[in-house]
């Protein structure tokens, strides 16, 4: 239960986390920047939580959707339900 992200500004945060993890081992080598499976599945869990955690104001559920434009991530099959729940 404490690892759970509680806000979707708790799972930015995660996520971003990854993202940076990712490019920190890539520069240390070619190859480096592959998840490992387990990185990978609690970054999909994340990314998943924002279609079920509910916005708790509206600058977060803005800050969700730039998040969602920035990385480019508008086509994943989860991005519909991310935007539905941000509308609400």
């Amino acid at each position: 239960p404490d690892l759970m992200p509680n806000t979707l500004n708790d799972c930015l945060h995660e996520l971003a986390y990854w993202h940076d993890l990712y490019w920190l081992r890539r520069a240390a080598s070619d190859n480096a920047g592959d998840h490992w499976p387990e990185c990978q599945a609690r970054e999909d869990f994340t990314f998943r939580c924002l279609a079920r955690i509910k916005p708790k104001t509206k600058p977060e559920a803005v800050a969700v959707f730039r998040w969602l434009a920035d990385s480019e991530r508008m086509d994943d099959d989860e991005a519909e339900s991310i935007l539905l729940n941000l509308i609400g």
